[in-house]
């Protein structure tokens, strides 16, 4: 079965509370390459920008091979508005959280905390029982999602990224 391509939901502004939105999710996809360059383009500064060579191989690579696992969450016109995207290890039972983005225009809806909850559902029934991540301390957005769903800090990282920010690295049980 054909499916139509992905696309971004563009930005717009809104002072008023944004209406709540049904989303579909399904798993990530080789063929979802396109849309989640986009939704990175969107969502992120260039230096935090994962590029399309390592997006590429995550997709086409690993996903097959079972080393990475994705959900994407699609709003009722079709439009890609949030991505998850998960690293494993045979055998292992921690799952790394190694993007997470959701579109500006479907924020402020509990959909970066939806991904992840039904994300942590999927990988606990393959056998993964914590998922960790690593932040820019200053993503007090981002911070705020992850512990709101039980992440605790595990460690800090002094200048782990390239600008010399601390990554603050947080870790659950699922």
């Amino acid at each position: 079965m054909a499916t139509a391509p992905l696309t971004t939901t563009p930005a717009r502004s809104t002072r008023s509370r944004p209406r709540p939105i049904d989303f579909r999710f399904r798993p990530l996809r080789p063929a979802d390459l396109d849309a989640v360059m986009a939704m990175e383009a969107e969502c992120f500064a260039p230096a935090d920008r994962f590029s399309r060579r390592r997006y590429r191989h995550l997709l086409c690579h690993a996903l097959p091979r079972g080393t990475a696992w994705g959900l994407l969450a699609i709003n009722g016109r079709g439009d890609l508005v949030g991505v998850t995207l998960f690293l494993l290890r045979r055998g292992a039972r921690l799952a790394r959280l190694y993007s997470v983005s959701v579109a500006p225009a479907a924020r402020g809806r509990g959909l970066a905390s939806q991904l992840i909850t039904r994300a942590a559902r999927s990988l606990r029934r393959r056998g993964i029982d914590r998922i960790g991540l690593e932040v820019r301390e200053r993503n007090t957005a981002a911070r705020s999602v992850y512990e709101r769903l039980g992440f605790s800090i595990s460690q800090r990282f002094e200048k782990y990224y390239a600008d010399g920010e601390t990554g603050i690295r947080y870790t659950r049980r699922i």
